[in-house]
């Protein structure tokens, strides 16, 4: 059974770093971004967290244009560096769910979430991005404790 929380999210302004291909290889795009917010200082506000943002639906889209960004949630007066885009996921009710352990797991979270829970719910997505974001990263806790929260747009 998924234990998914449905909620008030405020808008989040993102420094993106834009992602084409199948959205497992998203990392190299991730890795990227971190170096470049590190070096413009973006990471050390507290509130700062990685996400990655998916645009288009896999089942409908070929693996390699699929359309997908590296982000990174930024504080509203935040200054953002060249190469990063600004975008900014809109506040409304968005349903989530916790995906514990290895990102090799997210897409089949992805499927039983979408496929799953939304199909049963008698909710309908909403016209915007989902997303991802990482409670944690690499690194910073062994692969098994990985924590992912994945949100999905609600009408």
């Amino acid at each position: 059974m998924m234990n998914v929380e449905i909620e008030t999210v405020p808008a989040h302004r993102v420094a993106a770093l834009p992602h084409l291909g199948p959205y497992p290889t998203i990392g190299t795009a991730l890795r990227r971004l971190g170096d470049i917010a590190d070096q413009a200082g973006l990471r050390s506000d507290p509130a700062a967290r990685m996400i990655g943002i998916f645009r288009d639906d896999p089942s409908r889209v070929p693996a390699e244009t699929l359309r997908s960004a590296a982000g990174l949630i930024v504080a509203p007066d935040a200054s953002i560096p060249d190469p990063l885009l600004e975008i900014v996921l809109p506040a409304g009710r968005w349903a989530s769910t916790l995906h514990l352990g290895s990102y090799s797991g997210l897409g089949e979270t992805w499927r039983r979430f979408i496929d799953g829970w939304l199909a049963r719910s008698g909710h309908r997505m909403g016209p915007t991005d989902c997303f991802e974001m990482y409670l944690n990263l690499p690194g910073e806790v062994p692969e098994d404790q990985l924590q992912t929260r994945l949100y999905l747009m609600l009408w």
